[in-house]
């Protein structure tokens, strides 16, 4: 991360390490039990990631004291949802799972299974590879977007909490393209494009 420890005594320096290198003294316990616990690989993974991670960079555009006057509607049924012009759906956790299988998440619209089955999801929210519950303090960006949620957010990157023990996403590749096409944000790790790259080269972009 850059970032330094130092320890002085009485103007002494004692201690002068990086804090990843202190961080992974101090978590080199946790992470053997770790390996008893979940997927061997996926504890290497994280291990090796935080040596080398570097700080977040927050960024704020936007007054989060100003609060915008909200009417909520309610209607029963699908018909008055449907028919409006100005409606949205927010999917949280199972819900995000269920608009995925809906097939409102990962393309423009379902597509049908060319094996004759029923119509197939863009995107399935598959278990994590750890094989366990995870949880996570993220830094998410927010790019320009159509979502009221994020109106006048754009260029900001908040520290958010993620927590999921399905959240594995496993695109089907005949969806990846209209995806991109959309200029939907991609996930990436350490600043560094991570799934995004992959998907690119699974469909030849």
């Amino acid at each position: 991360m850059g970032l330094e420890v130092q320890l002085r005594v009485n103007g002494q320096e004692e201690l002068a390490r990086p804090v990843g290198e202190l961080r992974a003294l101090w978590e080199a316990t946790s992470f053997q039990l770790e390996r008893l616990q979940a997927s061997p690989h996926c504890v290497e993974q994280e291990e090796r990631g935080l040596a080398r991670r570097q700080g977040p960079t927050f960024t704020l555009t936007f007054d989060p004291e100003v609060k915008p006057p909200l009417l909520c509607q309610m209607g029963e049924g699908r018909g008055p949802w449907e028919e409006g012009v100005n409606t949205f759906s927010l999917g949280v956790c199972n819900g995000c799972q269920l608009m995925a299988l809906l097939g409102w998440v990962g393309g423009e619209s379902p597509q049908s299974d060319p094996t004759g089955g029923a119509v197939r999801p863009g995107v399935l929210l598959a278990p994590n590879d750890s094989g366990r519950f995870e949880s996570r303090f993220v830094a998410l960006a927010i790019e320009e977007s159509p979502a009221v949620m994020l109106r006048g957010m754009a260029g900001s990157t908040l520290g958010i909490w993620v927590a999921h023990g399905e959240d594995r996403r496993a695109a089907w590749e005949t969806l990846l393209p209209p995806a991109w096409s959309l200029h939907l944000p991609v996930p990436q790790d350490n600043r560094t494009l991570t799934t995004s790259l992959l998907c690119r080269e699974a469909v030849g972009l």
